[in-house]
This record gives structure tokens, C-alpha cells and sequence, in this order.
């Protein structure tokens, strides 16, 4: 899979870089930081994924972004817009543009590897088509021969509309599926690192309850625990990573709902 960074500054290229190819098998990652060169480095590495960085100098990337889908051939090259904005409005202008999805900056690892692993899996998808499409046309040409011989036999016409009728149904299933499992896999990133953290917490509740056992406790040693433990509860946001579990479980069990029909 072969990745463009494009982004102004050296560190974000390096740093988009590392986690690419440490995180993402099969990965080969070529870096832009000038505007200019971006179409002729997507033509001359065959570019799958162009993760691009909206604010460059020169072109900013919201033109490269209109630049690029402006062209057909580049119709299916995957876009994932790298920003530090957080109006809607630009995220909304991103995606009417031609955006795949987005990674805000500063990096969420966690974040940053999910979006790209989705990103991944719908390029592969797109080039599993494109395969599939060529074997089908490679298929519906020796059918024109068939019925070339047969004199536009009624049967031959007949198979030639089920192969096509095949490629639509093809086409349409991987997008239904493909939709609903980027955000599945984005979920169940997440929900890995929110484990952890309830992990975390439970093992400072279990050593409070040994403390509690202890004959020899005081009450201030008590209440400078359940300081340090509503401390830390504050810190990584226990509340609401409880009520976000609920939230992402919904609608991974939604998109599951939606790949089931």
C-alpha cells in the first residue's frame, strides 16, 4: 500500500511516518512537504492513500484536496485530511471536496492507526473491485465473441446482462459493508484503550480494599486514598468513559445490524 504524507515541517512528516510503517503491514511511505509536487509524486509512486495536511503553504490543502479530485483517474485514491481545525464548517467543506475521513492533529495514536487501518481496508476494497471489474469485462468480451458467432444468439444476451447485473450487485454490496465496518474498526480501537484505563482503576479499588482490611489503617490514611483514587478518576475521565462504552457498543451493534442486511 503505497502512502503519501504530505504536510509542512519535517518532524510531521517523520512522526506520520514512524507510525505508518510501524502499525500498517504492507505499507511503503513517501513524504511531500511542497504543494506543488503532490500530483506529480501520486503519478510517478502510484499512490493508494494521501494523507494531507490542510494547512501548506503556497496551495493550501483544501485546493490540493479540489485539485485532486478534479481529476477522474484519481477518483478512487483515498484522502484523509490531516488538521488541527475543529469548526464544522471546515470539516464540511472537506468531505463536499471529496475527503475520506480526517485526523486531528495533535495525533491520537490510537486515533491516527484506527483512521488509518480504515482507510486501508477501503483501498483494498476499491482495488478488489477494480479486479473483480476487469475479470468481469474480460468475461463479458468473450461473450460478445460467443455471440458474434452465434449471431447475437438470444441466450448469449441473456448470460451478458446477468454478468453485468453481477458487477452492480458487486459493487454495491462492498460499499454497504465497507461503510459501517470503518467505523466498527474505529470503535473498537477506542473501546481497547478505554479497557485499559477501566483495568487501571479497578486494580487501585482492589488495593484500597486491602488497605481498608488492614487493622492497623487510619481514617486519614483512608481519606488521602480516596483522594488519590477520585484523583485519578478525574484524570482519565472514568465518568465519561462509561457512559461513551454504551454509546460506542450502539452503534458498532448498528453498523454490525447494517452489514447483517
Amino acid at each position: 500500500m503505497n502512502i503519501l504524507v504530505v504536510a509542512d515541517g519535517n518532524f510531521n512528516l517523520k512522526m506520520a511516518q514512524d507510525i505508518i510503517e510501524t502499525n500498517i503491514d504492507d505499507s511503503q511511505v513517501f513524504l511531500c512537504s511542497s504543494s506543488e509536487k503532490v500530483i506529480q509524486k501520486i503519478d510517478e509512486y502510484d499512490i493508494d492513500i494521501v494523507l494531507l495536511d490542510i494547512i501548506m503553504p503556497n496551495i493550501t490543502g483544501m485546493d490540493l484536496l479540489k485539485n485532486i479530485r478534479s481529476q477522474k483517474k484519481y477518483n478512487d485514491v483515498q484522502i484523509i485530511i490531516f488538521t488541527g481545525i475543529t469548526d464544522k464548517e471546515s470539516f464540511t467543506l472537506c468531505f463536499e471536496h471529496g475527503a475520506n475521513d480526517y485526523i486531528n492533529k495533535p495525533i491520537d495514536f490510537t486515533e491516527f492507526i484506527a483512521r488509518m487501518k480504515a482507510s486501508v481496508k477501503a483501498r483494498k476494497n476499491i482495488l478488489f473491485l477494480k479486479e473483480q471489474n476487469n475479470i468481469i469485462k474480460e468475461q463479458y468480451n468473450k461473450l460478445q465473441v460467443i455471440t458474434q458467432e452465434l449471431e447475437e444468439n438470444q441466450f448469449n444476451i441473456i448470460q451478458k446482462e446477468k454478468f453485468i447485473s453481477l458487477g452492480e450487485i458487486i459493487a454495491g454490496i462492498a460499499h454497504e459493508i465497507n461503510n459501517p465496518m470503518g467505523y466498527i474498526s474505529s470503535n473498537l480501537a477506542t473501546m481497547n484503550n478505554y479497557i485499559e484505563k477501566i483495568k487501571n482503576i479497578v486494580n487501585v479499588y482492589r488495593k484500597f480494599i486491602q488497605l481498608i482490611d488492614e487493622k492497623t489503617i487510619t481514617l486519614a490514611k483512608l481519606i488521602q486514598e480516596k483522594n488519590m483514587i477520585d484523583d485519578i478518576e478525574r484524570k482519565q475521565k472514568t465518568e465519561f468513559i462509561m457512559d461513551e462504552l454504551t454509546t460506542i457498543v450502539l452503534e458498532s451493534s448498528e453498523g454490525a445490524d447494517r452489514v447483517k442486511k
